[in-house]
Protein backbone atom coordinates (compact mmCIF):
# COMPACT_ATOMS: atom_id res chain seq x y z
CA UNK A 1 0.00 0.00 0.00
CA UNK A 2 1.51 3.67 -0.92
CA UNK A 3 -1.43 5.90 0.08
CA UNK A 4 -3.47 5.51 3.13
CA UNK A 5 -6.60 8.35 3.41
CA UNK A 6 -7.97 9.13 6.74
CA UNK A 7 -10.85 10.55 7.65
CA UNK A 8 -14.65 11.50 6.74
CA UNK A 9 -16.91 9.11 4.41
CA UNK A 10 -20.51 10.72 3.76
CA UNK A 11 -23.24 9.57 1.54
CA UNK A 12 -23.94 12.51 -0.86
CA UNK A 13 -28.12 12.30 -1.73
CA UNK A 14 -28.07 15.08 -4.56
CA UNK A 15 -31.17 16.71 -5.91
CA UNK A 16 -29.65 19.00 -8.67
CA UNK A 17 -30.97 21.24 -10.94
CA UNK A 18 -34.13 22.33 -8.77
CA UNK A 19 -36.17 25.58 -9.84
CA UNK A 20 -36.92 26.78 -6.38
CA UNK A 21 -36.64 25.43 -2.96
CA UNK A 22 -39.69 24.25 -1.89
CA UNK A 23 -41.75 26.27 0.91
CA UNK A 24 -43.31 24.56 3.26
CA UNK A 25 -45.70 21.84 2.37
CA UNK A 26 -45.07 22.26 -1.03
CA UNK A 27 -43.71 19.50 -3.50
CA UNK A 28 -41.10 20.49 -6.25
CA UNK A 29 -40.21 17.51 -8.75
CA UNK A 30 -36.49 16.84 -9.19
CA UNK A 31 -35.93 17.85 -12.68
CA UNK A 32 -32.62 15.68 -13.03
CA UNK A 33 -33.50 12.90 -10.45
CA UNK A 34 -31.61 12.57 -7.01
CA UNK A 35 -28.68 10.71 -7.30
CA UNK A 36 -26.58 9.06 -4.72
CA UNK A 37 -22.62 9.56 -4.75
CA UNK A 38 -19.69 8.40 -2.40
CA UNK A 39 -18.08 11.62 -0.64
CA UNK A 40 -16.55 12.76 1.98
CA UNK A 41 -12.37 13.76 1.66
CA UNK A 42 -11.40 9.78 2.40
CA UNK A 43 -13.38 8.59 -0.09
CA UNK A 44 -13.22 11.38 -2.68
CA UNK A 45 -9.51 11.35 -2.57
CA UNK A 46 -9.12 7.46 -2.68
CA UNK A 47 -11.03 7.14 -5.21
CA UNK A 48 -9.39 10.36 -7.39
CA UNK A 49 -5.86 8.66 -6.28
CA UNK A 50 -7.10 5.15 -8.35
CA UNK A 51 -8.43 7.61 -11.05
CA UNK A 52 -4.91 9.14 -11.83
CA UNK A 53 -3.40 5.78 -11.98
CA UNK A 54 -2.60 4.54 -8.47
CA UNK A 55 -2.63 0.71 -9.03
CA UNK A 56 -5.28 -1.50 -7.27
CA UNK A 57 -3.70 -2.53 -3.90
CA UNK A 58 -1.72 1.04 -2.90
CA UNK A 59 -4.82 3.01 -2.29
CA UNK A 60 -6.70 2.94 1.54
CA UNK A 61 -9.35 4.60 2.98
CA UNK A 62 -10.05 4.80 6.39
CA UNK A 63 -13.41 5.83 7.97
CA UNK A 64 -15.84 5.16 10.31
CA UNK A 65 -19.76 3.84 8.93
CA UNK A 66 -23.22 2.69 10.75
CA UNK A 67 -24.56 -0.67 10.16
CA UNK A 68 -26.98 0.45 7.77
CA UNK A 69 -27.72 0.42 3.97
CA UNK A 70 -25.86 3.48 3.78
CA UNK A 71 -22.52 2.15 4.82
CA UNK A 72 -22.90 -0.81 2.95
CA UNK A 73 -22.97 1.45 0.12
CA UNK A 74 -19.71 2.98 1.16
CA UNK A 75 -18.10 -0.32 1.39
CA UNK A 76 -19.46 -1.39 -2.17
CA UNK A 77 -18.43 1.84 -3.74
CA UNK A 78 -14.57 2.15 -2.73
CA UNK A 79 -13.73 -1.71 -3.20
CA UNK A 80 -15.68 -1.07 -6.87
CA UNK A 81 -12.92 1.77 -7.38
CA UNK A 82 -10.50 -0.32 -6.68
CA UNK A 83 -10.12 1.06 -2.93
CA UNK A 84 -8.99 -1.20 0.19
CA UNK A 85 -11.44 -0.24 2.64
CA UNK A 86 -10.95 -0.06 6.53
CA UNK A 87 -14.19 0.87 7.99
CA UNK A 88 -15.23 1.17 11.56
CA UNK A 89 -18.67 0.04 12.03
CA UNK A 90 -20.51 2.26 14.33
CA UNK A 91 -23.22 0.62 16.09
CA UNK A 92 -24.15 4.17 17.99
CA UNK A 93 -24.73 6.11 15.03
CA UNK A 94 -25.48 5.52 11.21
CA UNK A 95 -23.54 6.11 8.35
CA UNK A 96 -22.93 10.13 7.27
CA UNK A 97 -25.47 11.24 4.64
CA UNK A 98 -25.65 14.92 2.95
CA UNK A 99 -28.44 15.98 1.58
CA UNK A 100 -27.58 18.40 -1.19
CA UNK A 101 -30.08 20.88 -3.07
CA UNK A 102 -28.85 22.63 -5.80
CA UNK A 103 -31.46 25.38 -7.66
CA UNK A 104 -30.94 26.64 -10.84
CA UNK A 105 -28.37 29.16 -11.54
CA UNK A 106 -26.98 28.63 -7.49
CA UNK A 107 -24.48 27.61 -5.39
CA UNK A 108 -25.20 23.96 -3.54
CA UNK A 109 -27.05 23.84 -0.32
CA UNK A 110 -25.67 21.03 2.49
CA UNK A 111 -27.73 19.82 4.85
CA UNK A 112 -25.10 17.19 6.82
CA UNK A 113 -25.91 14.33 9.57
CA UNK A 114 -22.41 13.92 10.52
CA UNK A 115 -23.53 10.18 12.22
CA UNK A 116 -20.64 7.74 12.49
CA UNK A 117 -17.97 10.20 11.97
CA UNK A 118 -18.11 11.35 15.53
CA UNK A 119 -16.56 8.06 16.02
CA UNK A 120 -14.05 7.53 14.07
CA UNK A 121 -10.80 6.06 16.85
CA UNK A 122 -7.55 7.38 16.59
CA UNK A 123 -6.64 3.79 17.74
CA UNK A 124 -8.76 2.13 14.60
CA UNK A 125 -6.66 4.41 12.15
CA UNK A 126 -3.40 3.41 14.24
CA UNK A 127 -4.07 -0.18 13.89
CA UNK A 128 -4.06 -0.42 10.05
Amino acid sequence: MIVTCAGILVVDIIAADLPKISSPGELIFAPKGIEVHLGGHSGNVSIDLRKLGLGEGNVSSIGAVGEDIFGIFVESELRKNGVMAHLQKVSQSGTSKDLILVVKNEDRRYHLDNGANWFLKPEFILSI
